[in-house]
């Protein structure tokens, strides 16, 4: 059974770096998780960036989503999708249905989560996991949510794969899901095994400042035919300063516990 949605050592809070807000990490080695659970069960609702599930945002290259819709994976007009192993079925998992009327042929759609370093501390890197579910399957195992991340700016999206000029942002070629079955463009369960996978990687070498913020997204391109379908579950992000930082900190505590001692020695 999933865990129900959790912010342990985060605000809620909205900041002022950007046009958009952000989830605020406000303590290292704490854990932010998210299971989409929230997104219940209603046929489609309606999808709004940073306020449908707080810090995460969905773009299009033709029609941002302004509904999120109930699938189960048999569905094949394009949305921003709420999947579930049934229509009512509480475990969720968000992502596309996709289709030209989404994207045409070639482009890419996003989703991702914009994380504002709040800390106090430069956090020089983060651990983050997560589920791919395969809601419907394809030719081949092309199809794959390609995992990225950057720091500053907003969340965008680019349509087609133009990352040679756009450095912004990185790939994380070990956070990528890859579709694990092909059963040829057909339905299948994304609860059960071997429909889904457990993904996790460290990513280092950054230099994420306070008031900073980070962003992870995952891309899917709309490939020929009907698209696989896949979905994110049980993300789970959680960062830590910078080496020299610890050090720090480390120091401080000792330089304290000595002055302590000290005080009580000539008690």
């Amino acid at each position: 059974m999933k865990k129900l949605f959790t912010l342990v050592g985060f605000n809620l809070a909205f900041a002022a770096t950007s046009s958009f807000a952000q989830i605020a990490y406000t303590s290292t080695n704490s854990t932010y998780t998210e299971n989409f659970d929230s997104l219940g069960t209603n046929a489609s609702t309606v999808w709004a960036n940073n306020t449908t599930v707080a810090g995460w945002f969905a773009l299009a290259p033709l029609t941002n989503p302004v509904v999120i819709a109930n699938q189960t994976g048999t569905g094949t007009t394009g949305t921003l999708a709420n999947f579930g192993s049934t229509a009512t079925a509480t475990e969720r998992s968000l992502g596309w249905v996709y289709a030209n009327s989404v994207g045409a042929a070639g482009t890419f759609s996003s989703i991702g989560l914009g994380i504002s370093n709040a800390t106090g501390l430069a956090l020089s890197s983060f651990s983050l996991a997560y589920t791919g579910r395969e809601w419907r399957g394809y030719s081949n195992n092309t199809p794959v949510l390609s995992f990225q991340y950057k720091i500053g700016g907003t969340f965008d999206n680019d349509s087609t794969n133009s990352l040679s000029g756009n450095t912004a942002w990185t790939d994380v070629v070990g956070l990528n899901f890859i579709l694990p079955v092909t059963n040829n463009n057909l339905r299948v369960d994304g609860s059960v095994a071997p429909n889904f996978t457990a993904i996790s990687n460290e990513v280092t070498g950054l230099n994420w400042l306070q008031d900073e913020v980070l962003w992870v997204r995952w891309r899917q391109q709309n490939l020929s035919g009907t698209d696989a379908q896949m979905a994110l579950d049980d993300v789970a992000f959680s960062a830590v300063p910078e080496p020299s930082t610890y050090a720090l900190i480390a120091l401080a505590g000792a330089g304290f516990a000595a002055y302590r001692l000290r005080r009580r020695a000539r008690r």
